[in-house]
């Protein structure tokens, strides 16, 4: 019993060196994704994440930083699936729609077209926002979105995926933000001292 116990003991604290190597692992490529001129590595990850998301691709590697800051205070790997999270996912998923649809506008693009125009571009070099949109990921759910409800449609989908991913990450309902709107717009008028004493001397004298 006392063999197994030690040795269970000794994969634990292997297992937790194995996940703080990782979580380092991950914080120093998204470091070299960071800084700019750390040659064919730094070049690979930076453009990769712009592949994936475009120009938000500097999301990416922040996500990557803090999951490797927890695996290293932690020693665990992160649930990537929680309530919170999934929320970010879908609001992150709103975010890159809407930049696509934005590029879609000026392009006039459908169907095929909106993943293989954006593929192409990113290969002959042409990084920018205006050209890549949401990346490849953006592509892929505006291709499935637009040939579903075409692009005014899209919009509105856009509009529940956004307000749903701030709902499930912040736990605040639709009906809490309205009232605490509401609330912090229509103000009860302060009174001054004077009214005060002039309420009171009446109250007084009703007495």
């Amino acid at each position: 019993m006392a063999k197994r116990k030690k040795r269970k003991e000794a994969e634990k604290k292997k297992n937790g060196y194995e996940i703080e190597l990782l979580g380092l692992s991950l914080i120093i490529i998204s470091i070299i994704g960071f800084i700019p001129g750390t040659g064919i590595v730094g070049n690979f990850i930076r453009d990769f994440s712009k592949f994936l998301v475009g120009p938000w691709y500097s999301i990416l590697l922040v996500a990557l930083i803090i999951s490797g800051s927890y695996m290293i205070v932690k020693r665990e790997k992160p649930d990537l699936f929680t309530s919170k999270l999934i929320g970010l996912y879908v609001l992150f998923i709103g975010i890159l729609l809407l930049s696509h649809i934005n590029y879609l506008a000026d392009t006039k693009l459908s169907g095929i077209e909106i993943l293989t125009e954006t593929i192409n571009n990113f290969m002959v070099g042409k990084t920018g926002p205006a050209n890549l949109g949401g990346g490849v990921i953006g592509a892929l759910f505006s291709l499935l979105f637009v040939n579903l409800f075409a692009i005014k449609g899209t919009k509105i989908i856009i509009f529940l995926f956004i307000i749903s991913g701030i709902v499930m990450f912040t736990g605040v309902s639709i009906y809490d933000a309205v009232m605490w709107f509401k609330n912090s717009i229509v103000k009860k008028p302060q009174l001054s001292n004077k009214d005060k004493k002039d309420i009171k001397k009446i109250e007084d004298q009703y007495e």
